[in-house]
């Protein structure tokens, strides 16, 4: 299984075709993405998380306490 969110299914998630309108959506559902040559790129687990009520971060911290 891909673990990138097909184009037809983030369409179907967000309910638009428009890249600019779909990050609107996202962001208004906590859903994080990235743009990559004008494309929403969004993980299937980010949005796995988000249907079960999950946290889903928008940005990963270094786990500092590895350091020695």
């Amino acid at each position: 299984m891909d673990p990138i969110l097909s184009d037809a299914a983030l369409q179907r998630l967000t309910g638009y075709a428009q890249a600019a309108a779909q990050q609107r959506v996202l962001n208004e559902y906590g859903i994080p993405y990235k743009v990559v040559r004008k494309h929403n790129i969004v993980l299937v687990a980010h949005v796995t998380a988000w249907v079960e009520g999950r946290d889903v971060p928008r940005h990963s911290a270094p786990n500092l306490s590895a350091v020695t």
